[in-house]
Formats: structure tokens, C-alpha cells, sequence
């Protein structure tokens, strides 16, 4: 839908006309509304995810200055991690959870399953195999699934001292006792 929003805009920009000024204007209101309202949805689900399997925490990568990295491309500059991130700290903090924020260092290279790390791990943007132990995946899961077994192996005990941390996964839960459980 963002793609359709620029070809549009940048077919009025070509125009030229006060009229098309106008209607870029609406199209932008109506293009960020979009956008707010499709990450109020993904922070909601995040959040009933992490209240349906109980967990305490929400572990996120800390990307706080990917733009001082990121090359000056116009996608990165329109990359809304950081309101998503900020929707769902405060979705968190109102039902009781916390938002912690782990090292993104090779969590799209690493194999959640043998620890393999390499850069050919990633054969495709959104492809994943590890060439040692020949796991597959999503790219974008396994790196998410590397995101909470980084946070999970700080060896964190719950604050309700009743079991070891959990990460849940919509395929299932992570300990570090058990490893992967896959759901029912």
C-alpha cells in the first residue's frame, strides 16, 4: 500500500497544479493514519500474545540509532520501528509488562537451534538456513526467535520466582531448561 500512496504522490508532484498539492496533502493524512492504525494492531497482538502465554517480558532488539548506521536511502528514514516500539512499551507498562531491549548482533546470522553464526546463514532476505546444521525458516522468525533467546540466557529469574523466563513464540515456548516447546 506504501508503494501505490508514492507512485501517486509522485505523479501529482509531476503535475504541478495547486489541486494536486491539495489532494498530496490528503493522501498523506490518510497514508499516516494507515500506518498509525496498522502498528496500534501489530503492538495489540504482540501484547495479547505475551499475556496469553504469560510471559513477563517483551524483548526487542535495541535499534535506537539504526539511522546513524542505515544508509541516507528514503526507506530507512520512513522505517517506523521506534513508534512501534513505542506503542507497545506503553501498551506494556498499562497491563503490567516490560519492554527490554537486547543486542541485535547477528540475530538474522545465528542458528537458533546449533548456534551456527555466519553471514551465508541468510540466503535470501527472507530465507534462512544454517549450513551446518541445515535448520530453515523465516529470516525475519529465526532472527525474532534469536532476539528472545538472547534475553532468555541472561539467565533472568521471573519476578514471580516461580519458574525460569520464557519466550514465547506464536509456534510455541523457549526456556532455557527445555528448549523449544511446540505448541498444541
Amino acid at each position: 500500500r506504501h508503494r501505490g500512496f508514492e507512485r501517486i504522490r509522485g505523479r501529482l508532484q509531476r503535475t504541478g497544479t495547486q489541486s494536486a498539492h491539495r489532494t498530496i496533502q490528503q493522501m498523506s493524512g490518510r497514508e499516516s493514519r494507515h500506518v498509525r492504525n496498522t502498528l496500534h494492531e501489530v503492538a495489540n497482538d504482540i501484547i495479547d500474545e505475551a499475556l496469553e502465554c504469560d510471559c513477563e517480558y517483551i524483548a526487542f532488539e535495541n535499534l535506537r540509532h539504526i539511522r546513524d548506521r542505515a544508509p541516507r536511502v528514503k526507506e530507512f528514514h520512513q522505517w517506523a520501528h521506534r513508534q512501534l516500539v513505542d506503542m507497545v512499551e506503553s501498551k506494556a507498562d498499562a497491563e503490567g509488562l516490560r519492554v527490554v531491549y537486547v543486542s541485535p548482533e547477528n540475530t538474522s546470522r545465528r542458528c537458533p537451534e546449533c548456534g551456527h553464526t555466519s553471514e551465508g546463514n541468510r540466503i535470501a532476505r527472507s530465507e534462512f538456513e544454517c549450513q551446518s546444521c541445515g535448520e530453515t525458516g523465516n529470516a525475519d522468525y529465526v532472527g525474532a526467535k534469536n532476539v528472545g533467546w538472547r534475553y532468555v540466557r541472561r539467565g533472568l529469574q521471573s519476578s514471580r520466582r516461580t519458574d525460569d523466563s520464557q519466550l514465547a513464540l506464536k509456534s510455541g515456548t523457549v526456556t532455557p531448561n527445555r528448549g523449544f516447546v511446540p505448541s498444541d
